[in-house]
């Protein structure tokens, strides 16, 4: 058998002059399949954010089944009677708090204009100087009636429109529609799933990753589970105290519909940031319709309520647990509200959550090599 001689002319590779049909006839059933299932998201958003809610309420549906198998109750079952005793729970409180609320939103809609009218008169009549000028251009140099009484009746307009917007806003999403009622009752079923064999699922997920990073894969997977059953459980904790607190604050002022009130504030809790403050707004403008004192007093104590929350209960309640940047968590919730409405509200902070644990973890911890830490200074001398 002879050698080939080195010095013999070698033959090249062959060379591709471009993208062949079938590379492209891939490539573009890529891109029609991507923005397809894009589309379909996009129109079953509501559905879709709801199997995450389920989702994300089977992980502490799991951990509670587990607990009540000391008293040799099956995982399976506990899971069950944990999710429908939520959900009667809930039930009973929309039941009541929405009708309620959806009443007064109306005598709120209906006396509000007048309620303003009523001060922007007085400001215009007993204000003078820059602030008054501030608070009711014009005011200074013309308190006229029909000058005050038009910028009452186009605030009162505007504010009465806003409100209208919020209320649809929050409420939209309790429409009788098929596919809401659909979604809920596949939160529910997917939270039993969950709960009952929190592990089987797990296993199935990891089976998608190849074998040599399963033991990191396994490592992200319950970092980010733990991060978001601690979130949860810290928020439902939360929506009770506040709507205890809002409940005995709203009853020593006098607040019409203080329990409807105290219970939609709990329940907007969910929402960080942007629930508070619509629950706020709710309350003051509900007290605004008695006097403008009492509407003081309430917004005083919803500011005390939400700063004692903010400052003492949710640190401690979230301590060693993942700490999302407050500016970070308030625009994902922005942008959650405008492409998704009020659904994509509830499931922004969990759904922040869930990307910052892995890109940490995987990007900064693993890529990067750690967060960034700032040189130390040189002492002087």
């Amino acid at each position: 058998m002879t050698s080939p001689d080195p010095r013999a002319p070698q033959t090249a590779p062959p060379r591709s002059d471009g993208w062949t049909n079938a590379a492209i006839i891939r490539t573009l059933a890529l891109i029609v399949l991507v923005v397809c299932s894009l589309i379909v998201l996009w129109r079953a958003s509501d559905i879709v954010m709801l199997i995450f809610l389920g989702m994300l309420f089977g992980l502490s549906v799991s951990q509670g089944a587990e607990r009540l198998t000391r008293w040799r109750i099956p995982k399976g079952v506990g899971a069950a009677l944990i999710v429908l005793l939520v959900g009667g729970v809930v039930v009973g409180i929309f039941s009541y708090a929405g009708p309620t609320l959806v009443a007064q939103t109306a005598v709120i809609r209906q006396q509000l204009p007048a309620a303003i009218a009523s001060v922007q008169r007085y400001i215009a009549t007993h204000t003078s100087g820059p602030i008054g000028a501030a608070i009711e251009p014009g005011a200074a140099a013309d308190t006229t009636a029909a000058s005050a009484a038009a910028a009452s009746s186009q605030l009162a307009t505007q504010a009465s429109e806003a409100l209208r917007y919020a209320s649809s806003f929050i409420f939209g999403f309790l429409s009788s529609s098929l596919s809401v009622l659909a979604g809920v009752g596949m939160m529910f079923v997917l939270a039993i799933y969950i709960g009952a064999d929190e592990e089987g699922y797990r296993r199935g997920v990891l089976s998608l990753v190849p074998p040599r990073a399963r033991p990191r894969a396994a490592q992200v997977f319950e970092a980010t589970a733990a991060s978001l059953r601690k979130w949860l459980e810290t928020q439902g904790i939360a929506m009770v105290v506040i709507g205890v607190a809002n409940y005995v604050a709203f009853s020593l002022i006098g607040v019409q519909a203080a329990l409807a009130l105290a219970l939609i504030a709990g329940l907007l809790e969910f929402i960080p940031t942007l629930g508070p403050i619509i629950s706020g707004a709710l309350a003051t403008a509900m007290a605004f319709i008695d006097s403008p004192a009492k509407a003081l007093w309430v917004l005083i104590a919803v500011i005390i309520i939400q700063q004692l929350e903010g400052n003492f209960l949710i640190p401690y309640l979230m301590k060693g647990a993942l700490d999302l940047p407050p500016a970070l968590t308030l625009v994902m919730q922005a942008v959650m509200a405008v492409l998704f409405g009020f659904t994509g509200m509830l499931v922004a902070v969990p759904l922040l959550a869930a990307i910052v644990v892995p890109v940490r973890m995987l990007y900064v911890d693993d890529h990067l090599g750690g967060p960034y830490q700032p040189p130390e200074p040189k002492p002087d001398g």
